[in-house]
């Protein structure tokens, strides 16, 4: 078994933790009159890039089996948890009341589900189908086409968040044909080079991997700030009503940002590796379960009139009540996936791997 790089695992954490704090941002209500969800889920956001640049940065490998059984491994790691999970938390609903039993009713959830709250897995799939064939494609890259393709996405991105500031500026102002005309110049000036929103993001997995030979550290570095200042500046200006595209064009060159100051993390605690090691493996179980652990924590929260989205509370304290509900969220379901996946899920996963390498 390979061994796990704990700096990704690390971010992955990271991200994951991130997923919680958005889900649960419209619990703390506001402070001195300012809505704090747009702030809080505009920053916390990130993770959605995130995850989508770490499966395309660990896709992107040459295949060392067939394509079927490349196909069929996914369906264990990827479609398997989903169909685990589902039976898992559908069954919870059942005792606790929220769904009926019955086979087509769980279908029902299942569906409502799949394409709701875990909307993450539909949308990779497919990227994870073509990954073989567009790994094969970038290789033949040359360096020089490396750059000039990462310089065409990087100028049509920073075109795209200039139509989305001049739009936002439109609606603060009341000046009309700030809304109009880069709207009407993105007809003839594509903001999205790459058509399928997140699937440049899985792409940029790849060309993470290249940006160190392609470039000075001095250069990545000013990238890396860049993108860092436009992630900060769509969550402050979210307060005031700036609406983003889906995704945020300011997210580009943060996940890049955010990738090359991981690449040169290092963590020596053998300790702090193997729990951080642990709740990475858990990330993708975790996701699947957080939204019934955050309506658990926020539950029992919300039985003694605390964090209901409302300022009831003073802000001092709802702060670090919220803190608390958040990491509770985390936690029941790392402590959840833990159960789950040594008891039920790697098992299973285990049978099928053995019989794939047969």
């Amino acid at each position: 078994m390979a061994k796990r790089l704990v700096n990704w695992d690390l971010l992955r954490t990271l991200a994951m933790l991130f997923v919680v704090v958005v889900h649960s941002s419209q619990y703390l209500g506001p402070i001195y009159g300012i809505a704090t969800q747009p702030f809080i889920s505009e920053f916390a956001f990130i993770c959605d890039p995130i995850f989508f640049v770490l499966s395309g940065f660990f896709a992107f490998r040459p295949l060392k089996t067939t394509y079927a059984k490349y196909l069929l491994n996914k369906v264990v790691t990827i479609v398997l948890p989903l169909v685990v999970y589902s039976v898992v938390l559908y069954a919870y609903g059942c005792v606790k009341g929220t769904v009926a039993f019955g086979l087509p009713q769980y279908f029902n959830w299942f569906y409502n589900t799949l394409f709701g709250g875990w909307w993450f897995i539909p949308v990779l799939i497919p990227f994870l189908v073509l990954a073989p064939f567009l790994y094969t494609m970038f290789e033949a890259l040359s360096d020089s086409q490396c750059k000039l393709l990462m310089k065409v996405v990087a100028l049509f991105t920073l075109w795209g968040a200039l139509c989305t500031v001049l739009q936002w500026v439109s609606t603060l102002t009341g000046i009309g044909s700030l809304d109009t005309f880069p709207g009407l110049l993105s007809g003839l000036v594509p903001t999205k080079p790459i058509p399928g929103g997140y699937f440049m993001y899985f792409c940029l997995g790849y060309f993470i991997h290249k940006m160190p030979s392609l470039y000075s550290a001095e250069f990545l570095k000013r990238i890396a700030v860049l993108g860092i200042v436009g992630w900060l500046f769509g969550a402050v200006a979210a307060i005031a009503g700036y609406v983003r595209s889906d995704p945020s064009y300011l997210w580009l060159f943060a996940s890049v940002g955010i990738f090359l100051v991981f690449a040169k993390v290092q963590i020596a605690g053998e300790r702090a590796s193997k729990i951080i090691n642990w709740t990475a493996k858990r990330s993708y179980s975790i996701y699947l379960l957080q939204y019934t652990t955050i309506a658990i924590v926020y539950g029992v929260f919300n039985q003694f009139g605390m964090l209901d989205g409302t300022a009831n509370i003073a802000f001092w304290i709802r702060i670090p009540l919220q803190v608390i509900a958040v990491s509770l969220s985390w936690l029941l379901a790392l402590g959840v996936a833990s159960i789950v996946d040594s008891f039920i899920l790697e098992p299973i996963q285990n049978m099928c791997k053995a019989r794939l390498k047969r």
